[in-house]
């Protein structure tokens, strides 16, 4: 049975560190949950609360929709900040 440990994957872009993240994720007890990735360079700094927070709401021309952000599509599962 895997054990609950914390894992920093360091180095240099395009050196696989998402596939390694990937591999581990598989074999963890979550590998049933989402694995969500996010790039953090594509999200404008006025738009990270809508896109990450648990809960955020769009306004749509008929009504106010919910949106899922990025944790809580990832609730009990990996999220992957890159």
């Amino acid at each position: 049975m895997p054990l609950p440990v914390t894992v920093l994957i360091r180095g240099e872009t395009g050196t696989g560190k998402e596939l390694v993240a990937r591999a581990i994720y598989q074999h963890s007890n979550r590998a049933s949950q989402p694995f969500i990735a996010v790039n953090c360079a594509a999200i404008p700094e006025t738009c990270w609360k809508a896109n990450c927070s648990a809960m955020s709401a769009v306004r749509t021309r008929a009504a106010l929709a919910r949106r899922v952000g990025r944790f809580e599509q990832a609730s009990l599962g990996t999220i992957l900040p890159r």
